[in-house]
């Protein structure tokens, strides 16, 4: 159990299912009052090693390595620090001191609380959402193919952020998926500013040492988990038209799978053959379709008026 020290000064935010509370603050979240919290974040030392550790390993790039036990989860990210998890309610987090704190809060904000969603049964699913209507969509697809700025080129527009870079999704008990709330910004690469609008200098790095920019649309901001009605995979071609393709069968399957987040952690937890139920069910209720966008040109507004004709809105 974390135990908070009462003279320290605590700071409560709401961020996909949890309220938070933390001993320090979190300025990409917006602040809340006070009340009843679910999900405690301290900083402090934490362990190289977990007792009794049941599981171990890397991801793909050897950037992020894990440990879990019965109740505990440790992530170790190179050049960043540690985050120590334990149960369902409790993280305790140690940046190293020469990594700026918004390079940890990121990866608070990212793989820490990924861990924990995945490790409670939800889906994170790499991709930014956008409140249209009393429901929302999802642009998923690789890093750098567009997806954040697609998602502020619906905000230019008047739609709201749900959701940038981490999707969190819960079927309820009717099977309806929804998606949570998660930070109100957008991070997106200084080309990409350049043909929103923005002159150099104008937006804020994600973290000095980074060439990635952020959009903080907090107006424009939904509030509240939205049902998922669509799901939009960007596939950058070499030649061709920008088009939407019906995908069949398992080519949707395996979208959902490719752009999984903390895949590590969910092989490590024996959560496969669940996620890929989850992944089932979620296709019973969303649509899911492919968008070709050739490399050459990317004309948002055309691609924009192709989501919204296509989603019939």
């Amino acid at each position: 159990m974390i135990h908070f020290a009462k003279d320290m000064p605590n700071y409560f935010y709401q961020i996909y299912q949890f309220t938070l509370k933390s001993d320090f603050p979190i300025p990409e979240l917006i602040e809340i009052e006070p009340k009843m919290t679910d999900l405690f974040v301290k900083q402090g030392k934490v362990p190289d090693r977990l007792g009794n550790v049941l599981k171990e390993g890397d991801d793909s790039d050897g950037f992020i390595h894990c440990q879990l036990n019965d109740d505990e989860i440790l992530l170790t990210i190179r050049g960043v620090g540690k985050f120590y998890i334990a149960g369902q309610k409790n993280i305790v987090v140690e940046g190293y001191s020469e990594t700026p704190r918004e390079e940890v809060r990121h990866y608070f904000l990212g793989c820490c609380l990924g861990a924990l969603n995945v490790k409670n049964g939800f889906f994170a699913l790499h991709g930014s959402a956008v409140q249209i209507g009393n429901s929302c969509i999802i642009f998923t697809g690789p890093s750098g193919v567009g997806k954040s700025t697609l998602a502020a080129t619906f905000l230019a527009e008047g739609y709201d952020l749900l959701a940038d870079d981490m999707c969190v999704i819960r079927l309820d008990d009717s099977g309806t998926p929804w998606v949570y709330p998660a930070e109100p910004r957008i991070r997106i690469w200084e080309d990409s500013s350049l043909v929103l609008g923005y002159e150099p200098g104008e937006l804020e790095k994600l973290s000095p040492r980074w060439e990635k920019f952020v959009m903080t649309p907090k107006i424009q901001f939904a509030r509240d988990p939205m049902p998922l009605k669509a799901i939009y995979a960007l596939h950058p071609i070499d030649s061709g038209e920008l088009e939407i393709i019906d995908l069949k069968g398992f080519e949707k399957i395996r979208v959902l799978l490719v752009n999984t987040l903390v895949m590590p952690v969910m092989v490590m937890l024996n959560l496969e053959s669940q996620h890929l139920f989850f992944c089932s069910k979620l296709l019973e209720s969303v649509e899911l379709k492919k968008i070709n966008r050739p490399k050459s040109r990317f004309e948002l507004k055309e691609l924009l008026s192709l989501i919204e004709s296509d989603y019939g809105h």
